[in-house]
């Protein structure tokens, strides 16, 4: 059936409801009929420059048939955009499209569509891009997620891949007191052990050794171009142990060290020194879990000292679950007066207060020695968190007694503790030296101590 002529002035979507397989032959999509159903501004601008890629099959050049030579034209897209989305093919590189008069001669162009060019023998050709702006290119349609795919990412931007962790550690650990390419040497502890070392990873993983190492010896100044290190001989640290400098320096290049319980806690002093925060926090997790009787009180007074409030609340749970073991120990008689003092303020400590008060006597004699000063001065401060109103008259008689040869508790507390049990209540006494610990072995008078006891 010959095609019906149409009007050429009105626009292309307004002639797409002429276009059917009764009149043209023509094989339209169901979004031309939605189109005529339910108009839409902006879908029929889609479809005006969807149409322009509409191409018959008749008009490409296939064996045995010439270009017009097709009964039944179907129109489809192009090649090289029927992969894309309907969204893609409105922003192709074609170019904006112009609407002008239909070429005579092409039964699509006939029917109203806009041409972007002028065509070729008559015949219906794929759109052509026309002397108007330049082209715009393709772009990817986003995805429902509004997120580019994995790919996207890795071409628009650089991203960091890592290797295998533990081939550069090890490489790095063959560097480890090595004295080939070595340019620093350090004597060591008393027995004045050379370690060797590299200035650049000294200088760049800790500040401390930068500094060391920038320092330059007396009577260079001024030599060498600004910003040059200095030439130094083997620098001389005689206040640590071998072991625990290695151990530093391993840290330092490898991010890893190797510890055992009797360098943990120099290796804490070191990591300290030289403000090593992450070689803290590990030694401070190994002694943790490490933790023992001979060693709790030494590692009570390192965190003290450090301000380790995590290793602090650890070891002093641990004291008070093993306290009798504890003050037998020698760690226990090189406390500090303030450390000794904390531990003799905590309620649950296991051990009766009988045996709390020989320790201290004992802790006080070898601190005298030490520090060359009088018990009572020593002791001034602990023998204040002892709970002598605990003790029956008989053994604060005996305390007494024994306290006449060193004046280890001060008579006031004496004379206190005699009045607590004269009137039967902890009057004159504060509350905290009359509550029972929990290894308190239990006396008939602590009834009449307890302020609720009726």
């Amino acid at each position: 059936m010959p095609m019906q002529p149409l009007p050429t002035s009105q626009p292309a979507f307004s002639l797409l409801p002429h276009l059917s397989h009764r009149s043209t032959g023509l094989r339209v999509p169901p979004s031309f009929q939605r189109c005529r159903a339910e108009p839409n501004p902006g879908l029929q601008q889609g479809w005006e420059q969807d149409a322009c890629f509409l191409t018959p099959l008749s008009a490409r050049k296939t064996p045995g048939r010439s270009r017009l030579g097709s009964k039944t034209p179907v129109f489809q897209l192009p090649p090289r955009h029927a992969a894309l989305p309907t969204a893609s093919v409105r922003r192709s590189a074609l170019g904006p499209l112009r609407r002008g008069p239909p070429c005579p001669g092409a039964a699509g162009r006939a029917a109203g569509f806009p041409s972007n060019g002028p065509c070729r023998g008559g015949a219906a050709s794929s759109p052509r891009p026309g002397p108007g702006p330049p082209a715009r290119r393709l772009r990817p349609t986003p995805h429902s997620s509004g997120a580019l795919p994995a790919a996207g990412m890795a071409r628009s931007g650089s991203v960091r891949l890592h290797g295998e962790a533990a081939a550069f550690t090890a490489a790095l650990r063959s560097l480890v007191n090595n004295p080939q390419f070595s340019d620093v040497t350090f004597v060591v502890g008393r027995e004045k052990r050379e370690v060797f070392a590299h200035r650049c990873v000294l200088a760049c993983r800790c500040q401390a050794f930068q500094g060391m190492l920038s320092q330059a010896p007396a009577g260079s100044e001024g030599e060498g171009p600004p910003g040059s290190v200095p030439p130094q001989g083997p620098l001389v640290l005689g206040n640590v142990q071998p072991e625990v400098f290695l151990a530093v320096i391993e840290f330092l290049y490898t991010n890893c060290v190797t510890l055992n319980s009797h360098i943990a806690l120099e290796v804490l002093t070191s990591s300290v020194e030289y403000g090593l925060q992450d070689l803290c926090k590990l030694c401070v997790e190994f002694i943790k879990d490490t933790l023992s009787v001979e060693q709790v009180c030494e590692a009570l007074q390192a965190a003290v000292t450090y301000g380790q409030t995590d290793l602090q609340q650890h070891c002093l749970a641990f004291i008070e679950g093993y306290t009798a073991a504890v003050v037998r120990t020698r760690g226990f008689h090189e406390l500090s007066d303030a450390v000794l003092a904390r531990v003799l303020r905590s309620d649950r400590l296991a051990v009766d207060e009988l045996e709390l008060v020989q320790a201290v006597r004992q802790w006080a004699h070898v601190s005298s020695a030490v520090l060359e000063r009088p018990v009572p001065e020593v002791a001034a401060l602990p023998v204040r968190e002892l709970r002598l109103p605990l003790l029956a008259p008989s053994e604060l008689a005996t305390l007494e007694t024994h306290n006449q040869r060193d004046l280890l508790i001060p008579m006031e507390s004496i004379a206190a503790a005699w009045r607590s049990h004269a009137l039967r209540k902890g009057s004159g006494v504060p509350s905290r030296l009359c509550r029972p610990r929990q290894g308190t072995r239990p006396r008939d008078h602590h009834r009449l101590l307890d302020p609720h006891a009726k």
